[in-house]
């Protein structure tokens, strides 16, 4: 089958991380189909439109960039801006279709604002499509979409012919938006062959690691270093690594007044390699975030080996357990300090093949592009009755 991923969210060259969950997606479905992505992105350039593609790990990829209309004070700003955002998607469609031919089925990635494409794409030449959604702002709360959004992702998410949230508790969540739409749970994806299982031996020195955006509201990293300020009263053998692509200048700061210059380490933007071998080398996970879906890194780490001491919100639980990590209350420090402490004294230990295995049942390529393709195929078979 020919499937067009159109993706809200995808690497580019503003933000190249933004999405690599929905890039490895794409590429799980490969296995099975001929899969195309289409993305289009603003950015100041002298022409109005600029195509880039690529052929990369069995998939095609279109990325188109617009004209940006940031500063301009033209009268119909927005309409031309929607003008050139549908250009930019047709464009990006037909790079997709010169490649994989006539589209069987759209596999929209992150209602928001990409979806009206594929509601289009359906209207115009009845081609259906499945919904992957990743967007953690659902849910009530204070980071909620504002209500013209979530009208706007419920107008989509209710002409899907089936949901695939990333965990069942977003797809909880979805429901009140999109009553009756099936659903079906897709976990994120992991590449099997570039995260390996860890080879790291026991050490004395016992190393944590925090791989995130770094938004505090979001993934608290301020709260893992307070944690780590108070390990570090009684300890010294141990070390935290935070990987992000996002601003740690602040993270720098908070970490210099708690004189954590020997116990942590921060690092910049890295490859999915270069991440790989960071996993395998650490000793746990920790993630200490106020809300998530299921993020990719704790895939990524059960498939290295390594356990995940995380706060027990939303769909991390649905794969996090007390054999293969440590849940904890979101914002209880005193609790993350327990749980680094029992990984860093042996109180708490966990099977690396076991951790593997796990991970190769429900979040490999492999496994996850056949599941995708018989959702695909189901799909189809109900389009076409």
């Amino acid at each position: 089958m020919s499937i067009l991923f159109v993706c809200s969210w995808f690497p580019n060259e503003g933000n190249p991380t933004l999405g690599n969950f929905v890039e490895r997606h794409a590429e799980a479905s490969a296995r099975c189909n001929k899969v195309a992505t289409m993305a289009v992105f603003p950015r100041k350039q002298a022409e109005k439109f600029t195509l880039e593609t690529e052929e990369k790990n069995g998939i095609h990829r279109s990325i188109v960039y617009y004209r940006s209309l940031e500063g301009s004070v033209h009268p119909f700003k927005l309409l031309i801006k929607q003008m050139r955002y549908l250009k930019a998607c047709k464009m990006a469609l037909e790079s997709c279709e010169s490649v994989i031919g006539k589209i069987d089925l759209v596999h929209l990635n992150v209602v928001l604002p990409l979806g009206f494409f594929a509601v289009y794409l359906k209207r115009k030449r009845n081609i259906p499509f499945v919904v992957t959604e990743h967007a953690t702002a659902y849910a009530k709360g204070e980071k909620q979409y504002p209500p013209k959004m979530l009208k706007r992702a419920s107008f989509t998410l209710k002409r899907a012919h089936r949901i695939l949230p990333v965990s069942q508790d977003l797809g909880n969540t979805l429901r009140h938006f999109a009553p009756g739409v099936p659903q079906t749970v897709v976990s994120n994806v992991v590449n099997e062959e570039i995260f390996q299982l860890s080879t790291r031996e026991d050490s004395s020195r016992k190393r944590f690691v925090h791989i995130s955006t770094a938004v505090d509201h979001h993934k608290n990293v301020t709260g893992i270093l307070l944690a780590t300020a108070q390990l570090a009263k009684q300890n010294h053998d141990f070390e935290l690594v935070i990987v992000s692509d996002g601003d740690l200048g602040p993270h720098r700061e908070t970490m210099a007044s708690f004189q954590l210059e020997d116990h942590v380490r921060f690092l910049g933007t890295q490859t999915t390699e270069q991440v790989a071998e960071i996993l395998a080398s650490g000793d746990a996970l920790v993630l200490f975030s106020n809300y998530e879906n299921f993020p990719c890194v704790i895939a990524e780490s059960m498939m290295a080996g390594v356990p995940t001491i995380s706060t027990d919100v939303n769909g991390i639980p649905e794969h996090v357990h007390d054999w293969n990590g440590i849940l904890l209350a979101p914002k209880d420090v005193d609790a993350l300090v327990a749980a680094m402490e029992s990984v860093r004294n042996g109180t708490f230990q966990s099977n690396k093949a076991q951790l593997r295995e796990y991970a190769l049942k429900h979040f490999s390529y492999e496994g996850v592009g056949k599941h995708l393709d018989q959702i695909y195929r189901i799909v189809l078979r109900e389009h076409a009755g």
